[in-house]
């Protein structure tokens, strides 16, 4: 993921030049104004505010924050379905079919739960999902695993 995040700072050498400038500036003014007991304090505060900001601006720029997030959902999810081990299911996780996968699968005795998992920036309106085409889109690939699932 974070290659993704190497490849648009190395492409994007000026934005990056002029921020680490105007980090650098910033760092300069605070080195003036500040009283010395607290001076190094901020600027060091500064200069990683300013290099976490720039990862920031490359995850957002290329998206891979996104996969980020969606991974660290798969991994909550993975971490919540093990409480169904002491009810005696069994748990698989990339459940791969002929030309689909499940995220997630539990078998039971009497059940089997197909589980996909999405991530979204933004809140679903699970009260009217036909108004809302990212929740559809979501509830369309659960149905598709669920449905491809049973036939195993």
């Amino acid at each position: 993921m974070h290659e993704a995040q190497f490849t648009f700072l190395r492409m994007n050498v000026r934005v990056v030049g002029l921020w680490v400038l105007f980090v650098a500036g910033v760092a300069v003014v605070a080195q003036l104004v500040m009283p010395d007991p607290g001076r190094p304090y901020v600027v060091g505060g500064l200069i990683a505010a300013g290099a976490l900001m720039l990862w920031f601006l490359a995850g957002a720029a290329t998206g891979s924050w996104n996969c980020w997030m969606g991974a660290l959902a798969e991994q909550h999810t993975h971490d919540d379905l093990k409480a169904l081990r002491r009810r005696g299911f069994a748990v698989f996780d990339s459940v791969l079919g002929d030309g689909f996968d499940v995220d997630h699968v539990a078998i039971g005795a009497e059940h089997v739960f197909a589980i996909e998992v999405k991530w979204s920036t933004r809140r679903w309106d699970v009260e009217r999902p036909e108004r809302d085409p990212t929740l559809q889109t979501a509830l369309y690939a659960a149905r598709r695993g669920a449905k491809r699932i049973r036939v195993y």
